[in-house]
């Protein structure tokens, strides 16, 4: 609670929003969003609050509201709505709010639900999870819809051309898979022996058996090695010891890390 106070003193922190903090032993990422999504189900559950706390957290201008909407819903009544929409219902209330464009990425609105109460929907982020779905089918993938939910998604008019797009992305990340993570280390270590790869360089081309070809990037996938080294979090690409040293052995490897961490400073 203290963080947020020190780190969210005008704004409410997004659903996946993190930070740097400082710890004792360095720098470490606070999960804000995630740890006020708890913070929320204890509020639910009628839990008590630090009072100390709780005094400061309503001197935000935005902690109060936030706080009266836990608090009305730990006494909801039982045959109301659940507190999150469902996927199908978070579909519906796309359907509904979206009739002739494409929600925008990043962008969320405030819908009412049938019961009356609001939700804050993400668009983009739900036509991302339902993807699978709208591509293989109905039981396609993590998030499962209802036929009249996908049916009433494939009606409107922007539909079918997110549908191709998502087909063309779907794909390009099927060869991601095939073109392996050895691969791409032996791509930059035959291609970039010298000197570090640049945003503005052309892609290597890899050609994928029984596919298109496949244009790697280098200076993308370093991008997402700098925490093996950097930060005791999960990189976004993990390497193993070898694969590190293998690296290592690059002449401008360490000055780029150097960088990245200047940068981050």
């Amino acid at each position: 609670m203290q963080m947020l106070i020190d780190h969210y003193p005008k704004s409410k922190p997004l659903h996946r929003e993190k930070c740097r903090v400082h710890a004792s032993d360095g720098t470490s990422t606070f999960s804000a969003g995630r740890f006020l999504s708890t913070l929320g189900d204890i509020v639910q559950r009628g839990d008590d609050l630090d009072e100390e706390l709780l005094d400061k957290m309503m001197k935000l201008p935005w902690f109060a509201a936030w706080y009266g909407t836990q608090r009305a819903r730990a006494v909801m009544a039982p045959n109301a709505l659940p507190v999150k929409p469902t996927m199908n219902e978070q579909v519906e209330l796309l359907v509904g709010a979206y009739s002739y464009e494409q929600p925008v990425r990043g962008k969320v609105i405030v819908v009412e639900r049938a019961d009356g109460r609001t939700f804050t929907l993400n668009g983009a982020l739900v036509l991302d999870k339902i993807a699978s779905a709208m591509h293989g089918g109905v039981c396609a993938g993590k998030y499962r819809i209802s036929e009249t939910a996908c049916a009433d998604l494939a009606r409107l008019p922007w539909v079918k051309d997110w549908l191709e797009r998502s087909a063309d992305r779907r794909s390009v990340g099927a060869m991601r898979k095939v073109v392996t993570k050895d691969m791409k280390l032996e791509l930059v270590l035959h291609h970039c022996r010298k000197y570090r790869p640049g945003w503005d360089d052309a892609p290597i081309p890899v050609h994928v058996p029984g596919s298109d070809t496949f244009y790697f990037r280098p200076a993308t996938w370093i991008d997402d090695l700098a925490d093996n080294w950097l930060c005791d979090k999960r990189p976004s690409v993990t390497l193993t010891e070898d694969q590190m040293m293998a690296l290592e052995s690059l002449p401008w490897l360490a000055a780029w890390l150097q960088g990245v961490l200047r940068r981050r400073k």
